[in-house]
Parts: structure tokens; C-alpha cells; sequence
């Protein structure tokens, strides 16, 4: 996969691959979360550093679900899952 660098927020980078996929990628070039959209990869590197709010990403192919009130135990990040992935697992 060539990704190319779109934004960096903070200590997080957003990347596109050639499908148009944006990635959210930590300090360590982990990936962290991905999306179809960057805006919703710019929200999420900012909550990640704020502790008033979570974020919910799919535990299977780590989209960007969205944000939650309040911070769990003190984590940026939760885990749900996506409408496909759910379809998916159905499926099985």
C-alpha cells in the first residue's frame, strides 16, 4: 500500500492510499483508525487528546464510529463495531 501524508494533527498523522482510503496513524506509524472521509480522521486525532470525550472505533477493520460523552477510565479510545462488519459476522 503507497499512502501519501494529507495532515498531521498533533503527534498523529492522516494518510490516502490510492483507493482513497484515509488512515490515522499514531507517533509510531501504528495505525490507529481509518475512514472514508478525512474530516472524520481530523475529529478523532483531536479527541484523542482531549479527556472529556471517547472515541469509538470497530474493533475488526478500525473505522471511525464516531464520539461518546465522557472518557472511560480515563482511554481516548473505545471499541464497537461497524454496520459491514456486523453484517459479516452475521453472515458466518
Amino acid at each position: 500500500m503507497i499512502a501519501r501524508l494529507v495532515k498531521k494533527v498533533g503527534s498523529y498523522s492522516i494518510t490516502r492510499d490510492e483507493k482513497g482510503v484515509y488512515f490515522l496513524l499514531d507517533a509510531n506509524a501504528r495505525e490507529v483508525a481509518m475512514g472514508r472521509d478525512m474530516e472524520s480522521l481530523d475529529r478523532a486525532a483531536c479527541i484523542f487528546s482531549d479527556t472529556t470525550h471517547t472515541a469509538r472505533i470497530c474493533a475488526w477493520c478500525k473505522l471511525f464510529l464516531g464520539v461518546t460523552e465522557g472518557n472511560i477510565d480515563g482511554h481516548p479510545i473505545t471499541h464497537g463495531i461497524c454496520p459491514d462488519c456486523a453484517r459479516n459476522l452475521e453472515g458466518t
